[in-house]
C-alpha cells in the first residue's frame, strides 16, 4: 500500500515514515499543498489541515474533484466543529486528531 503525507513539519513527515514503514508500507510525502498536487498514485492520504501554503481540506477537495481514488484523513491537532466534519465526510474523507499513534496507523493502514 503506498501512503500519500502532507505536513508542513519535518518531525510528524519522519515520525510517520518510521511508522508506515515498519508496518511495511510505502510512504511518498510532502510539506505543501502546491508539491502534493502532482502526486496522484496513492492508496491513502494523511493530510495536515493547516499547511504552510492552504488548509488540507483544500487538497482533499482538489483530489476528489480530480477522482482520485484513496482514502483521505484530514489530520490536526483541533477537532473541527460537526458541520466541518460533515463536509469532509461528503468528500468522502475522515478526520484524525493530532498525535496520531502507532495503533491508530496501524488501524487504518489494516
Amino acid at each position: 500500500m503506498k501512503v500519500l503525507v502532507v505536513d508542513d513539519s519535518p518531525e510528524q513527515i519522519n515520525f510517520l515514515r518510521a511508522v508506515i514503514n515498519r508496518l511495511g508500507h510505502d510512504i511518498v510525502s510532502f510539506l505543501t499543498i502546491n508539491e502534493a498536487q502532482g502526486c496522484t498514485n496513492f492508496d491513502i492520504a494523511l493530510i495536515d489541515q493547516n499547511l504552510e501554503d492552504g488548509q488540507g481540506i483544500d487538497l482533499i477537495n482538489y483530489f476528489s474533484k480530480a477522482k482520485v481514488q484513496a482514502r483521505f484523513y484530514l489530520i490536526s491537532a483541533t477537532k473541527p466543529k460537526d458541520e466541518f466534519i460533515k463536509h469532509l465526510n461528503s468528500l468522502g474523507a475522515d478526520f484524525l486528531q493530532k498525535p496520531l499513534s502507532p495503533v491508530i496507523l496501524s488501524k487504518i493502514l489494516s
